[in-house]
């Protein structure tokens, strides 16, 4: 397992799918997506029902970041940005200014 196993995609995968994935390697070597093009480590997260529009942040509140899949809608509650603290989702937004409508999408496997 390494980081490449913890690399997710919202346009192919289901919120289903990540949240598993995200219980499954935490804390290492974890699961990590761009939000707005910024690298994040998910944390935690739920699975809620609901139509979508796929690699879109839907809605953003104290609740969480709520990100479109390929089926169902992920609720972000706890992430990480790299170098920092964990911190939950509300937090997190208030300094990166996440707004819906901005993208969730798959990091390079190769980053450089």
């Amino acid at each position: 397992i390494d980081r490449t196993t913890g690399l997710i995609d919202p346009l192919t995968q289901s919120a289903a799918q990540i949240e598993r994935r995200i219980r499954a390697l935490s804390p290492r070597p974890g699961v990590h997506v761009a939000l707005a093009s910024r690298e994040v480590k998910l944390l935690n997260a739920i699975v809620e029902p609901g139509e979508t529009s796929p690699g879109t942040v839907l809605v953003v509140n104290k609740d969480g970041i709520r990100i479109g899949t390929a089926d169902g809608v992920l609720c972000i509650t706890r992430l990480q940005s790299p170098g920092k603290p964990a911190m939950d989702a509300w937090t997190w937004q208030n300094g990166a200014r996440l707004q819906p409508g901005d993208a969730a999408a798959a990091l390079p496997a190769n980053p450089e």
